[in-house]
C-alpha cells in the first residue's frame, strides 16, 4: 500500500476515534455585544404588606437568550428571554446578580455584576407614637438604620421636648381632653353632682312618706 494510502486511512480512523469539536473563539466584537446586553438588563422592585411585613418582589427585565444570571442570595440561576420575578421575605438585603454569557463560544464568561438593595423596614412606623408624631425621624415606614425600643423612646423624649421648648402644641389624647374638661369647670359639675344628689334625696323621701 502506498504512504500516501495510510496516511488517508490513519486520518479517517481517528476522525471516527477522536471526532474533531471545533468553536470558533468568542470575538472581541461578540464580547462587546454580549457587555451591552448585559448592561442592559434592569432591576426594580415592588412590595406589598402581608400580615403587617412586607413581601418583596424583584423585577429583572431585558433578558435575552445570550446571557445568564446567577443570584447570590437564593442562589438562584435564571435563564431564558423577557421578565423574570424573584420573591424576598427578608427587608434591608443587598443581592448581588452575577450576569454571564450564553453563547456556545464564550459560555461561562462572567460579563457584569449588578446590585439592588431592598429597604429596611420600620416596624415602630405602625407604632401609637408614630400615630401622634408622624413627622419624628424614627416614625418614617423606611429606615437606614436599626433602633432598639429604648434608642426610640429616648429619641422619642428628645423630639417632644424640644417641640415643647419651640411652643409646639401637642394635640392632647381623649383621657387629656377629658381631665382637662373636668378641671375648668370642676365648680359647675360638682354643684350639679350636688344638685342631682339633693333632688335623689327628695324624690326617695316622697315616696317613702306615701308608703306610711
Amino acid at each position: 500500500m502506498k504512504p500516501k494510502f495510510k496516511c488517508l486511512i490513519v486520518f479517517l480512523g481517528c476522525m471516527f476515534i477522536s471526532p474533531l469539536i471545533t468553536h470558533a473563539e468568542c470575538s472581541y466584537e461578540r464580547q462587546a455585544e454580549l457587555s451591552r446586553i448585559a448592561s442592559n438588563v434592569q432591576f426594580s422592585y415592588n412590595y406589598e404588606m402581608v400580615d403587617g411585613y412586607p413581601k418583596f418582589t424583584v423585577n429583572i427585565n431585558n433578558l435575552t437568550n445570550d446571557i445568564y444570571i446567577k443570584e447570590n442570595s437564593l442562589g438562584q440561576t435564571i435563564y431564558g428571554s423577557g421578565e423574570k420575578q424573584l420573591n424576598y421575605s427578608n427587608n434591608g438585603m443587598n443581592i448581588s446578580f452575577d450576569i454571564y454569557s450564553n453563547d456556545q463560544n464564550c459560555r461561562g464568561d462572567k460579563l457584569l455584576t449588578q446590585y439592588i438593595t431592598l429597604p429596611k423596614y420600620n416596624f415602630f412606623s405602625t407604632s401609637d407614637e408614630c400615630k401622634k408624631y408622624p413627622n419624628f425621624q424614627f416614625c418614617a415606614m423606611w429606615l437606614n438604620t436599626t433602633i432598639t425600643v429604648d434608642q426610640f423612646n429616648d429619641a422619642l423624649k428628645a423630639y417632644r421636648n424640644q417641640n415643647a421648648i419651640e411652643g409646639e402644641v401637642e394635640e392632647p389624647n381623649l383621657q387629656e381632653k377629658i381631665f382637662e374638661f373636668f378641671k375648668e369647670n370642676r365648680t359647675i359639675i360638682l354643684v350639679c353632682i350636688a344638685g342631682f344628689i339633693v333632688l335623689i334625696g327628695l324624690f326617695l323621701y316622697k315616696k317613702r312618706r306615701k308608703e306610711f
